[in-house]
């Protein structure tokens, strides 16, 4: 009895990446340089952050006057809820909608990779060699994000919310994971204090939709609703926390480039076998992650969901394989 494999992850080696820079600059390496993820390759004078107001967000009368923009003055209003301005910069209005805009500053590119400079031009961007790991996102709200990859102490809504408040005053450059679920006030909160990105085992789709208008990264790993990360993928999360991470363009995976070597499954199908962690697509628990325990004569499989230990009855059209 064989299932399908769900490729969650993959390794590539020796493939191209390019690094523009975000304006016309200077580039600091050559061909055949070797790099690492925070070695800087160029740099541009450039706005580094912008705050997009949500919609509902009332505008403050006083910026009917002047545009400019201090740190840790109210933005703007919704009923009860105030935005504050986490940066210095000045408001500008993009007809649909409002935003706090950085002064310029010099800006420098990293790598973001480990690597070697295959081309380099002299004021636009840089092309690279590398490898690494790419995980798959179920959905993400918008198609390219780059920072370094942050992990709280412990996946859970109490620890998140006091990690975020007592510890990252400042989110800029951050992509943070923040546990199996997001909800829709840490992202909030991420937005707040600039973070380039949040990613999660899961979220609501409504959650989803307002990063999509805040044009702010969100990525979920297994899917809508309360659904756990996958074991191995909050693994290799971990082990990467503090890491140079991207999310490249039109891929909608989360690459880590690493100098170290995985082998991970190519197999579409695999074999049913005791042991083997798969993904449940039957309710009540469609999406989260088991273990086979069980496999009956006559096809029925027992599989024990990883995270509460019960028991569910499936057979081999219920569940794929994990790699």
């Amino acid at each position: 009895m064989i299932i399908p494999v769900y490729k969650a992850f993959k390794y590539k080696t020796d493939f191209l990446i390019e690094r523009p820079l975000p304006s016309k600059g200077k580039i600091l390496v050559n061909e055949h340089d070797i790099v690492k993820p925070w070695d800087k390759v160029g740099y541009c004078r450039t706005t580094l952050r912008e705050l997009l107001i949500p919609k509902e967000f009332q505008i403050q009368k006083k910026f009917s006057k002047s545009n400019i923009v201090k740190t840790g003055e109210i933005i703007a209003r919704f009923k009860n809820q105030y935005l504050f301005a986490t940066f210095d910069g000045f408001l500008q209005d993009r007809g649909t909608h409002f935003v706090v805009v950085a002064y310029p500053q010099d800006v420098f590119k990293v790598s973001g990779v480990y690597g070697s400079i295959v081309k380099a031009s002299s004021s636009k961007s840089v092309l690279l060699n590398t490898s690494g790991i790419f995980l798959k996102f179920f959905a993400v709200s918008k198609p390219f994000v780059e920072g370094q990859l942050t992990v709280l102490p412990n996946p859970s809504e109490l620890i998140e919310e006091e990690f975020m408040n007592r510890y990252v005053k400042e989110g800029s450059g951050l992509i943070i994971y923040t546990g199996d679920h997001l909800r829709i006030g840490m992202l909030k909160k991420a937005i707040e204090i600039g973070c380039s990105g949040v990613l999660a085992g899961s979220c609501d789709r409504e959650t989803l939709e307002y990063a999509k208008e805040s044009d702010f990264f969100v990525g979920i790993f297994s899917g809508f609703g309360r659904i756990p990360s996958y074991s191995k993928t909050y693994q290799l999360i971990k082990k990467y926390d503090k890491q140079y991470v991207l999310c490249l363009e039109g891929s909608e995976e989360l690459f880590i480039s690493t100098p170290e070597k995985f082998q991970f499954s190519t197999n579409g199908y695999q074999e049913v076998v005791l042991g083997l962690s798969v993904v449940i697509l039957e309710y009540p628990y469609f999406g989260w992650e088991g273990e086979i325990i069980e496999i009956g004569e006559l096809g029925e499989i027992k599989v024990r969901v990883l995270l509460n230990g019960e028991v569910t009855k499936t057979d081999n059209f219920g569940i794929i394989a994990l790699p």
